[in-house]
């Protein structure tokens, strides 16, 4: 995708944004109305949560496509919220691309999670673990650009940041992704 997708960006943002509210929702109703007898029939009819992971990665592309034109589209969407959300997930999978869009969001639309940055930073602070290396690695990244495109805004949160960056470069057996990032 490039400059030239931006025609159709909002139609595929607004589409993947629909089947991430139809999945989530699945879930959220068998949460709160499946008796327990029930549970694992429920949980076996509910929609693959790769649903989810693969539509952020559609929006995070789009977003890294459209750049700051895609910033209207996030504000007039529940985007924020929904990757807050999933930044919190059980799916290692979900979590991963949730931080994707994290990253993509603080370069190209940085003002639109500005009001959210102390949550985005301290829920990138939680998941850098190195135990999920694909979760810990794209939330290095993510506070990276949060880092870059805030700057003093960010240097706040450094008191909770440093110091698991510091433990995680002494480590010796850490992946090569996150030491790059």
């Amino acid at each position: 995708m490039g400059p030239g997708f931006s025609t159709m960006g909002e139609s595929v943002f607004s589409r993947c944004v629909r089947i991430i509210d139809r999945v989530n929702m699945a879930y959220v109703s068998q949460a709160g109305d499946v008796p327990a007898f029930s549970a694992l029939h429920a949980q076996e009819s509910l929609p693959d949560k790769l649903f989810i992971s693969s539509s952020l990665d559609v929006i995070s592309s789009v977003i890294g496509s459209m750049r700051e034109q895609a910033i209207p589209l996030v504000e007039k969407s529940n985007l924020i919220t929904m990757t807050m959300s999933f930044m919190e997930d059980s799916d290692d999978t979900v979590r991963q691309s949730a931080f994707s869009i994290l990253g993509d969001l603080a370069q190209h639309c940085f003002a639109c999670i500005r009001p959210y940055l102390k949550q985005f930073v301290m829920l990138c602070v939680k998941y850098m673990d190195v135990e999920f290396p694909r979760v810990c690695n794209n939330a290095i990244w993510s506070l990276g650009e949060m880092l870059v495109q805030g700057g003093e805004e960010i240097g706040h949160y450094a008191e909770a940041v440093l110091p698991l960056l510091i433990s995680m470069l002494s480590q010796t057996h850490l992946p090569p992704g996150i030491r790059d990032n």
